[in-house]
Formats: C-alpha cells, sequence, structure tokens
C-alpha cells in the first residue's frame, strides 16, 4: 500500500488512491463511478486505522459500502440487513454474488460481506450485490425468482 494512505494527517487524493490499488485500478474506477452515478452513493475519506485510508460510501444519509485499498486490488465491504439480505437469497444473484452471500457472516446488525477486488468480474459481483441495497426503481440487473 503507498505510505500516503498510512499518513493519518494527509488526506490522499484520488490519484494517490489509484496509484495504491495499483492493477486494480481500471477496477477501482469503474466501481467508484457506479457507485457515484448510477447508485447515488458519495465518498467520505475515512481514517481506518491499521488499514490507513479508506472510502466510505454513503446512500440517503446511510452507510452503503467502504472501500479498502490493498496491494493491486481493494477490499469492498457491503453490510445488508436482514430484509437485505433475504431478499438477496431470494434473487437471482450471479453465482459468485451468491457465493459471497454464502459465505459472509452474519452478525447482529447484518450480513458482513467483504470482498477483494481484482478484476472487472469482481466489480461485476459486488454491483450485484449493491443493487440489493437499493430502491426496487433504481434496480437495473436483479432478476427476482418466482
Amino acid at each position: 500500500m503507498m505510505h500516503s494512505l498510512r499518513n493519518r494527517s494527509h488526506e490522499p487524493t484520488d490519484a494517490e488512491y489509484r496509484v495504491a490499488v495499483g492493477s486494480a485500478g481500471g477496477p477501482w474506477e469503474e466501481l467508484r463511478r457506479r457507485l457515484s452515478a448510477e447508485m447515488d452513493a458519495q465518498p467520505v475519506p475515512s481514517w481506518g486505522g491499521r488499514d490507513g485510508w479508506e472510502l466510505r460510501y454513503r446512500r440517503a444519509g446511510r452507510s452503503f459500502a467502504s472501500l479498502t485499498p490493498g496491494t493491486d486490488a481493494f477490499t469492498a465491504c457491503v453490510v445488508l440487513g436482514s430484509r437485505e439480505r433475504t431478499e438477496a437469497e431470494a434473487s437471482g444473484l450471479p453465482a459468485a454474488a451468491r457465493s459471497a452471500l454464502d459465505g459472509a457472516r452474519r452478525y447482529p446488525d447484518g450480513t458482513w460481506i467483504f470482498l477483494t477486488v481484482r478484476s472487472m468480474e469482481d466489480v461485476e459481483t459486488l454491483s450485484a450485490l449493491l443493487e440489493v441495497k437499493l430502491p426496487a426503481r433504481l434496480r437495473r440487473s436483479l432478476v427476482h425468482a418466482g
């Protein structure tokens, strides 16, 4: 991880985040574009302590997703509430998204899904999970079963 993301007194620029994720720069940019343009979520830089700076996305005043840069990758965290998880389980999620959901830990405040993103395929998987958190009128690719 780039040193500037470990310096609490220096909030990183977009360019510094992109350099930090290295070869995952394309997926990083595409996911950020989707979060802002298609899902109306806004980034808030946040000091993550041990992991350095991260971007926490908020939508309609609520936590939506967080992105933590790594080396040639980044980790995305999505928390689904019980209603969202039930809806996701009943939907036609792609296999990779279903696998991420099935492997996620449940806590009292929701199901925490951590996904390492290195490729555009990972962005598609994450996008499918994020769409569960959107109002129905904004969803574009979820196909509900039954």
